[in-house]
């Protein structure tokens, strides 16, 4: 489950979606402060757009998302968190 939150916005969640349901990620490339990624339910696939206040916030959002699929992909082919861990 990936839940996002951006206390220096709202102070409130602003997403939650189960990772293994997100297909892709993206920033867009005119405004850099906006990214998207595309989930998917039992009959459709979604699309979820933010805009945040800097860039930077963006791609952070987006490289902590890439690592979440990573430890999740590692999670799923057997690897113990601890073996995770020491890599």
């Amino acid at each position: 489950m990936t839940t996002h939150s951006y206390p220096g916005l709202f102070q409130r969640q602003a997403a939650e979606h189960d990772i293994s349901h997100i297909q892709i990620v993206c920033q867009d490339e005119r405004d850099l402060n906006c990214f998207t990624y595309i989930s998917q339910d039992a009959e459709r696939n979604l699309c979820h757009v933010f805009c945040v206040l800097t860039a930077d916030v963006a791609t952070e959002i987006i490289v902590t998302l890439g690592q979440a699929f990573e430890l999740a992909y590692k999670l799923q082919n057997g690897l113990t968190l601890e073996e995770i861990a020491n890599v």
